[in-house]
């Protein structure tokens, strides 16, 4: 499932919401604890993806 999505689309994906979230000082901090809670969970899912494609 995740396979699918290109590894490119992923991180202009995080670097758009990023830029996003940091123009917009009154959600600043929550959106940043948000920001790197997904790149925590996609870094993740990549890693399981990896580890899959050595299967």
């Amino acid at each position: 499932m995740y396979k699918s999505i290109p590894a490119i689309q992923i991180i202009m994906t995080i670097t758009y919401l990023s830029s996003f979230l940091a123009s917009s000082t009154k959600v600043r901090a929550i959106g940043n604890k948000k920001v790197a809670g997904t790149i925590m969970q996609l870094s993740l899912l990549k890693q399981a993806s990896i580890n899959d494609n050595y299967e």
